[in-house]
């Protein structure tokens, strides 16, 4: 933790630990000269939201507590959470800034973690649910479609129904790789002819754009 001192109204500051060398990056020297040190290098997404909460805390003469990210001397962007008591002077205004400052960059990382982690958990959710409503009319489809084919024999729809039923195995297969994504069954290695694949997917094509 750095522990600091800061002058209530022009936010110098007087005192820091040298542990802001290891957090910060910034020497203590450079934290006791520089103006407003502090909120110079506050990250500027965050900057005026920090600002404020100080702001607010001494118009009240109350202590706060704030999250905000801050620029590291090496460009780092690291969380920091300080917690300022607020020293006031005799006639109750606000005169000095004592504060405790902890990295939490860990803490938030983790739980920027945990929160994608919640969120492909539901998605994997979504996309099994979907995956299992389409399996029933896949294989209805391709049920109809191997009958339609024993049917036909060697008549033109026994050939259509060989592309609705190789159509629907593709469809099935896609349907198999939603489910692995949800982790809802184990990947299965399977051994695939290229140049039969190449070649049937040109008789589908051949088949569809011909006049």
């Amino acid at each position: 933790a750095v522990i600091g001192e800061a002058d209530a109204t022009t936010g110098q500051v007087s005192f820091v630990s040298r542990r802001v060398e290891t957090v910060l990056g910034y020497p203590v020297e450079q934290w006791l000269t520089e103006p407003e040190c502090w909120a110079s290098h506050l990250h500027p997404d965050d900057r005026e939201r920090a600002l404020a909460v100080r702001r607010t805390a001494l118009e009240k003469g109350h202590p706060y507590d704030v999250v905000y990210r801050f620029l590291a001397a090496d460009g780092r962007v690291v969380w920091l959470r300080t917690r300022v008591h607020v020293a006031l002077d005799a006639a109750g205004a606000a005169r000095q800034l004592r504060g405790v400052t902890v990295d939490i960059t860990e803490g938030k990382r983790l739980q920027e973690e945990l929160v994608q982690a919640e969120k492909l958990s539901t998605l994997g959710e979504l996309i099994a649910g979907i995956a299992h409503e389409l399996n029933n009319p896949l294989a209805a489809l391709s049920g109809h479609a191997q009958l339609l084919r024993i049917e036909q024999k060697d008549a033109p729809a026994a050939a259509r129904a060989e592309r609705i039923l190789e159509a629907a195995q593709r469809a099935s297969r896609v349907v198999q790789n939603f489910l692995t994504f949800a982790r809802k069954h184990r990947p299965e290695k399977v051994a695939v002819s290229i140049n039969d694949l190449v070649t049937k997917t040109l008789d589908l094509l051949a088949y569809q754009f011909r006049v």
